[in-house]
């Protein structure tokens, strides 16, 4: 995962609910990251699927992901459950994170 000490302080996004620094953004993904050790040991290479807001849990999340090399596979809200369902099986991953605004899908 790329580190941002040099601008861990600047803004880096604002959506619905702040603004968010580099550092605070890299503190989340970094602690999302060892909650998804808890599932998957070694996560590197593995598919791992998630569905976010487009906010800063979406950056979190994905970076997360990133971080621990695993390979990150966006869901949307936008699609049927049918094809939510498609892409879980055909893309074989081994952990589905959802965000709590999306758990009625």
């Amino acid at each position: 995962m790329t580190t941002y000490a040099h601008d861990a302080g600047k803004l880096a996004m604002v959506d619905r609910n702040g603004s968010y620094t580099y550092g605070c953004l890299q503190s989340h993904s970094i602690s999302m990251r060892k909650s998804i050790s808890k599932y998957l040991n070694d996560f590197s290479g593995q598919r791992i699927a998630y569905l976010c807001p487009h906010d800063a849990s979406y950056v979190v999340t994905q970076n997360a992901i990133w971080g621990g090399r695993g390979v990150a596979v966006p869901l949307s809200a936008k699609h049927p459950s049918e094809m939510l369902s498609y892409f879980l099986r055909d893309s074989g991953a081994g952990l589905v994170i959802v965000h709590e605004d999306f758990t009625h899908l």
